[in-house]
């Protein structure tokens, strides 16, 4: 999303090399501000990589201790919408429950500093999708990335699918040839742990 790679993709497949030397809002990651909301076992593992890139990362997750978040090299907020104003990217982490759905809504949209980006991989619903549409569509919110939708799979008219400002993918997290093999071996070791409880 911040290198824009979705138009110059576009771009080059038509021919129009030059595409490079015009201004489409691409942006370094060093310097900017990502607020991690939700600090579970894939928040943790993303914090890291952020700040390699030299991203500042302001952490949101109850369960986040200051020793964990000394630990992570991030800030540490109890409520995420204190530090909405202050990130380039919000970046969500957490499970879908009644208290998450719409947990992202027009107003934490609208709160997030101009031209922000959302990334969604933890589950549809979470991110309001038609108040992400009208803030892309005002040109608040300069993209998004989500894998997942709120109904999957998705309708062939949804709007996501109608603004190259939103990069979607099929919810393939787990799509790898590694994982695959891992899920399978993790498979095994249950069904055998039942069958032949004795067994390590």
């Amino acid at each position: 999303l911040a290198k824009r790679l979705a138009f110059f993709d576009a771009e080059t497949r038509r021919g129009h090399f030059h595409a490079r030397n015009s201004d489409h809002g691409a942006f370094d990651l060093a310097g900017r501000t990502a607020l991690v909301v939700g600090v579970g076992r894939t928040g943790r593992q993303l914090i890291p990589r952020l700040r390699a890139f030299g991203v500042r990362v302001i952490a949101a997750d109850p369960m986040l201790d200051a020793a964990t978040a000394s630990a992570l090299d991030c800030e540490r907020v109890v409520d995420f919408r204190s530090a909405l104003g202050e990130a380039d990217i919000l970046s969500v982490h957490v499970p879908f429950t009644p208290e998450t759905r719409h947990l992202i809504g027009a107003r934490e949209l609208g709160a997030l500093k101009p031209g922000a980006m959302i990334i969604n991989c933890a589950r549809g619903g979470i991110v309001d999708e038609a108040a992400l549409v009208a803030a892309i569509d005002d040109g608040h919110i300069s993209g998004a990335g989500t894998d997942v939708f709120a109904v999957e799979p998705p309708p062939a008219d949804h709007p996501f699918f109608a603004r190259d400002r939103i990069l979607v993918t099929p919810h393939p997290a787990a799509t790898t040839a590694e994982a695959l093999e891992r899920m399978a071996e993790a498979t095994a070791r249950n069904l055998l742990s039942v069958l032949k409880p004795d067994r390590t």
